[in-house]
């Protein structure tokens, strides 16, 4: 079963539970979003695929999706999980050549800081975990590696559903393979969405 498959049956299971649930509460939130993603380095010479070094030019932006799940500790602070993906196309010389597709993948946990107790949630947080990789066409492999975000937006709660808006930037995100063929994701995502309570 491919990846976006399987994305788009966990945003229809989200959205049937979101939508189903009567009571309204603030403490469970799952949000699912959508953006664009722009990689700060779109141009790296990449070593290990092939045993060679390739020229590789990543697309300026992409589209990335996310659902995360939120837990209010208190009337300001929540803690949670979640994952994001982009897919984005690019263009290699070198060792090999021609174009192909990157699927990268971030779960990380979340961390987030609300600046109002009321329905309309402004916040600033913070996030940790791992990033992958999947490269198809000239370039075939997978990465991993750490990552570290930080990130500003709001959350408008409305009764059960609400609106999400988001900007991320994940400022460390260097993933590489057991060849030593290092693929740099840091990047900023601006995404919007609709959140869940319950």
């Amino acid at each position: 079963m491919r990846t976006h498959t399987i994305y788009k049956l966990i945003t229809v299971l989200m959205c049937t539970l979101g939508l189903s649930v009567t009571a309204f509460a603030q403490n469970n939130v799952i949000t699912v979003k959508a953006g664009s993603y722009a990689m700060s380095d779109t141009s790296q010479s990449i070593t290990g695929f092939f045993g060679g070094t390739v020229a590789t030019t990543f697309e300026d932006d992409s589209s990335t999706f996310g659902v995360e799940y939120d837990r209010m500790m208190n009337n300001h602070v929540s803690i949670g999980g979640g994952f994001q993906s982009y897919t984005i196309d690019y263009t290699a010389s070198g060792a090999v050549s021609g174009t192909g597709e990157m699927e990268a993948i971030f779960v990380t946990f979340n961390s987030k800081y609300h600046f109002t107790e009321g329905n309309f949630k402004p916040f600033i947080g913070g996030a940790a975990g791992i990033a992958v990789t999947d490269f198809s066409g000239p370039l075939i492999g997978n990465t991993a590696g750490l990552a570290l975000g930080i990130m500003a937006g709001f959350r408008w709660q409305f009764s059960t559903v609400g609106l999400y808006a988001e900007y991320k930037a994940y400022v460390a995100a260097e993933t590489e393979d057991d060849g030593n063929a290092e693929v740099d994701l840091a990047g900023d995502s601006i995404t919007a969405g609709l959140s869940f309570a319950f």
